[in-house]
């Protein structure tokens, strides 16, 4: 009989679908089922999506759209036990749980023909018969249950006869069936009925404990569970069996549109306290709408897991204590019990285009699992579906490519790292021009460091760690493969903070700026060329110095995204760096490089005790002044490559200078040996030898050799004299051409020196002879002991002077010195005679070893170990008294002085180029004042002014170095040109010249070698020598103001003056 009307109620439903006009129109009402009046004239098919009790299903049409109509239909004449509630305060009928079990197993997912019987209007509720598709064979709903003893019949009352099913008689015989039988709720054993009541947990899942559970595997133990509920399609309400436990679970790494709320009124109370609606509390709330998509969703969820058994694997707990976790399920129809759950929920989500990744949430997942929610999106973005559709790719990739013609325009090029910036920054350059460029890493962030500027901001933890890391790996590494990723705006806002009014200034805005962001590679070992190793990024991140940036859903990202957030899932369990829990050890350091000049000489013995110092050259200031930090020490200090000076800043060369200690120095590790401290700013002159990098190896480089290789800077002082190779060096770079070099002329040779010298007593005579003011002598200078002080050999008063009447010595100053050459040309080259040994402060006849001439020598130290042992192995330190330099002599070389040599006085006379401060030999810029007063004064004849004169023992010389004596403070002026601007003056300009030669320095006279020092910022003017010479202090100090305009030497970084000023 049933399947007869079965057949007979499809038949009808057919003809109703014939394409009549009416017809179809009927149809498409039904379909929307929205007309209970249209639903209850025939029957209709759909798909059962739910399963809320033992006698209700939730069965959506089968529309085209993508949300289809739905009707809940309560089974006619049927009443089966009732379900208790999830939080245990109303416990199960026996049997409820069966009974709806029954029939979700039988129904779910499956294709059911339904007719709707009756509508009770007042409860909102319809019945109906329901068949349901079973392997092609349709099974009547309701009798299911009936025979099983899972629900019992009801009889329509006499208000309403028609309530009821057409297959009421059938019902009822089964169920009489039933009864007989004893099954389900018709049992008559009470334990029966008991144990048919299933015992419900009241208490919650424990989220972290479901978490920390682990399987076979190593993992998180999954949980099999039934979904109760889909509140949207990322969140849902589970029934963990067989437990019964209720959670809540969100969908791991997937953030779907948000359903919205219902309207909740207020309560009396409330409404009465006048709360208003949606103000929080115990008010009500007003309806919100959902967000884009969120039915569909939802329903596309609904359609594939609701009311079906699922496995859930725990992944992860966030901050608000809810559970995320993968659910799988099993496709088709049927509940899924006892099948294999093999489709991922979250994957089919994305794919279909009704969600997206969630960074924060994903990082819960393992890295399969990551990318392949990453790929289901790409797919989804591709195809524009979903949330997708109109989806733009965004563009600001395509701009990041080095522009200017730099690494060739291209976004994927080898490069050699020449800076760390930060642990996730560093500055790369093309070897092929040398431009530079700065590159974040992709995706990642590194603690931010310290600024020492700022008083307290001693930086984030493990920010230095990090730095360090990336310099020990990249400095000197080779070239590195560049990928740049994307281009991003950062900046353009200020710091927070409150307005003036508020009681703090307002933060200036900061410039805006394009930052390129790159991934890369450090090159394989034992691989060819280019073959690409490690990603940076990725062994900063697993070490803990650099965390992964959550990125938004559509910010551009690094390829290597996935591998990142799997090196940071290491780096937590390892709970390294910035993960750990324990606090980093603070850093002490002791920072000399802004000391005082008394603490950095305080300071000097205890870095030259330590002899070769490991080193890391932090910041290259010039090209021959570093700031380094040794941490064997636990200091920070500046040194100066020692004799070793680079063109300044806007001078030849300079540029050039700066690249290539930039190139060779820069954060690379080196081997410092500190030799003494400039008495000036406080910089520790040193040698610097720079260390290859351990992954390359090969010898190590000195910096001053490279530099004066290069013909980048020049020896000063007593370096070229001490180090013999630097002076090769700087030989070879002069020949070549080269740097600072280029277009130098070998200064002339000097003409023979006649042999008429004059003295200090003859400089004396000469002053005091009637003659008023300053006197002008022809000199030579034969020794520059510093960049002020040197020895001279007086030759006469200059002819045609105003003293050359008054010039009562003249005579001797001619035949001096060849009257003591030919006393000692018959001095013997043989032995010494036996047993001499001459003291201290004795004259005597000294053999010169490089042209092997007896000169004049007076005797300042005795090696007294050596003369007790043996005389003739004695070593005697000798001061050339007709010259001015000295030299260590064996006994051998030294004779007794013939008596015609005895009484002609010493003709090295000692002076001091007048008006001048000049820094000492060892300060900073003292050696290159002392080489260039030596390459002005080599070879050369000077018209020599004599200003005044001092004391000689208070300019600190000894005894033999003509310490009795005077000291003239002079100014030098070369002969010839000054003769050559003699002839063609006027009366006029003789009376200039006269006036520039009291030390002016300029003039129709040529100009003074005490202007050349001024002019080359390697001198100041002494102004308390010049309270009374106005006119001579004037051009001293033009010369000046020239040094100073053009920042050269001392004046580089602004006014030089001593605090003696």
């Amino acid at each position: 009989v049933c399947a007869c009307a079965l057949r007979s109620s499809i038949g009808a439903l057919e003809r109703l679908r014939r394409p009549r006009r009416l017809a179809a129109a009927r149809v498409r009402a039904c379909a929307r089922l929205r007309c209970p009046t249209a639903l209850m004239s025939g029957w209709l098919k759909g798909v059962v999506k739910g399963v809320p009790s033992g006698d209700c299903l939730l069965i959506a049409g089968s529309g085209n759209g993508p949300l289809p109509p739905e009707k809940a239909v309560t089974l006619a004449s049927l009443v089966a036990p009732r379900l208790g509630r999830r939080d245990a305060s109303a416990r199960d009928e026996p049997f409820a749980w069966e009974a709806r079990e029954s029939l979700r197993a039988l129904c779910i997912g499956r294709e059911v023909t339904f007719k709707v019987d009756y509508a009770v209007p007042s409860i909102h509720r319809e019945f109906g018969t329901v068949f349901v598709n079973v392997d092609g064979v349709q099974e009547n709903a309701a009798m299911h249950l009936v025979s099983r003893g899972l629900a019992c019949t009801r009889t329509a009352s006499s208000a309403n006869p028609t309530h009821q099913s057409p297959l009421h008689v059938q019902l009822e015989q089964a169920e009489q069936a039933a009864k007989a039988k004893g099954l389900g709720i018709h049992a008559k054993d009470p334990k029966a009925r008991e144990t048919a009541v299933r015992t419900v947990s009241a208490t919650p899942l424990d989220a972290r404990a479901a978490c920390d559970a682990k399987g076979a595997d190593g993992n998180a133990a999954p949980l099999q569970c039934m979904v109760e509920a889909v509140l949207n399609a990322s969140t849902l309400r589970v029934t963990l069996l067989p437990s019964f436990q209720s959670a809540v679970v969100a969908l791991a790494g997937v953030q779907a549109p948000k359903m919205g709320k219902t309207a909740r009124p207020a309560p009396k109370e409330a409404a009465e306290g006048g709360q208003q609606q949606g103000s929080g509390g115990g008010g009500g709330r007003e309806a919100t709408p959902p967000e884009p998509l969120a039915p569909e969703a939802k329903h596309f969820v609904e359609s594939r897991v609701l009311q079906r058994n699922v496995t859930v694997v725990p992944e992860g707990v966030d901050k608000y204590d809810q559970l995320q976790v993968t659910v799988l399920y099993s496709e088709g129809a049927g509940s899924g019990a006892g099948k294999e759950h093999t489709a991922q929920l979250a994957q089919q989500v994305l794919s279909a285009g009704l969600g997206k990744v969630a960074d924060w949430s994903a990082n819960y997942l393992q890295p399969l699992r990551r990318e392949r929610l990453r790929a289901a999106e790409r797919q989804a973005k591709a195809g524009r579906q979903g949330l997708w559709k109109g989806y733009t790719a965004p563009q600001a990739a395509a701009a990041a490519a080095p522009a200017g013609g730099a690494f060739g325009g291209k976004r994927s090029f080898q490069a050699e790292v020449a800076e760390v910036l930060s642990g996730d920054m560093v500055a790369v350059r093309d070897p092929a021009t040398g431009a530079e460029m700065r590159l974040a890493l992709a995706s990642v962030r590194a603690p931010r460091l310290g600024n020492p500027r700022r008083e307290g901001d001693a930086g984030q933890p493990h920010g230095k760690e990090a730095k360090e890391f990336l310099r020990s790996r990249l400095i000197g590494a080779g070239a590195v493969r560049v990928d740049i990723e994307y281009s991003r705006k950062v900046g353009g806002g200020g710091a927070r903070g409150a307005d003036k009014e508020g009681g703090a200034e307002k933060a200036p805005q900061r410039e805006e700026r394009m930052m390129t962001f790159a991934s890369l590679f450090l090159p394989a070992k034992g691989e060819g060329e280019g073959a690409t190793g490690a990603n940076v990024a990725e062994m900063v991140v697993v070490r803990g110095l650099a965390t992964v940036v959550n990125h938004r859903n559509d910010d551009e990202r690094s390829s290597q995204y996935e591998a990142l957030l799997t090196a940071q899932d290491r780096a937590k369990k390892g709970k390294k760096g910035v993960w750990s829990s324990r606090e980093p050890a603070p850093e002490r350091m002791n920072d000399m490089s802004s000391a005082g000049l008394q603490q950095c000489k305080s300071f000097l013995p205890f870095l030259q005790r330590s002899g070769k110092l490991p080193c890391v050259v932090e910041h290259v200031i010039s090209a021959h002044r570093l700031r380094v930090r040794c941490d064997k020490e636990s200091c920070v200090f500046v040194c100066s490559l020692a004799g070793v000076r680079a063109p300044a800043k806007g001078e030849k060369g300079s540029a050039e200078a700066m690249a290539l200690a930039r190139r060779l120095a820069l954060q690379h590790d080196a081997v410092v040996t500190v030799d003494a401290c400039d008495n000036r700013t406080g910089a520790f002159l040193a040698s610097v030898e720079i260390q290859p990098a351990k992954a390359k190896g090969g010898d190590s480089i000195n910096l001053s050799a490279e530099l004066l290789k290069a013909g980048l800077c020049k020896l000063v002082g007593p370096e070229s004299r001490r180090n013999p190779a630097l002076a090769s060096l700087e030989m070879d770079a002069k020949a070549r051409r080269v740097g600072v070099w280029e277009g130098y002329e070998e200064p002339a040779k000097a003409e023979e020196a006649d042999a008429a010298q004059g003295g200090a007593q003859g400089a004396a005579g000469a002053r005091g002879g009637g003659s008023r003011g300053p006197v002008a002598y022809r000199a030579h200078v034969t020794e520059v002991i510093s960049g002020a002080m040197c020895y001279l050999r007086l030759e006469g008063v200059v002819p045609g002077g105003k003293d050359e009447g008054n010039d009562k010595n003249g005579g001797k100053f001619a035949n001096e010195l060849e009257a003591v050459q030919e006393g000692l040309a018959a001095l013997s080259t043989g032995a010494a005679p036996e047993g001499y040994a001459p003291s201290v402060g004795v004259m005597c006849a000294g053999r010169f070893t490089a042209d092997d001439q007896w000169y004049r020598v007076c005797v300042e130290r005795v090696d007294r170990q050596a003369l007790t042992n043996d005389a003739a192995a004695a070593a005697y330190d000798c001061f050339f008294v007709d010259f001015g330099n000295a030299e260590r002599l064996p006994a051998a070389r030294l004779r007794p002085l013939p008596a015609e040599a005895m009484a002609v006085p010493p003709l090295a006379q000692p002076a001091a180029l007048d008006a001048l401060k000049v820094p000492a030999v060892g300060e900073e810029y003292g050696d290159e004042a002392a080489q260039l007063l030596a390459d002005l004064t080599a070879g050369r004849e000077f018209e020599c002014c004599v200003e005044s004169s001092g004391r000689a023992h208070e300019a600190g010389l000894s005894k033999a170095r003509g310490g009795r004596g005077s000291l003239l403070r002079v100014t030098l002026r070369e002969a010839g040109a000054a003769r050559a601007d003699k002839k063609g003056s006027t009366k006029e300009d003789e009376g200039e010249g006269e006036a520039s030669a009291n030390g002016s320095g300029d003039g129709v006279r040529g100009p003074s070698v005490n202007g050349e020092l001024l002019a080359a910022g390697l001198a100041r003017v002494d102004e308390r020598a010049l309270r009374r010479r106005s006119d001579v202090r004037a051009k001293l100090l033009a010369h000046q103001d020239e040094a100073k305009k053009a920042r050269r030497a001392m004046w580089q970084y602004g006014d030089a003056g001593s605090d003696d000023d």
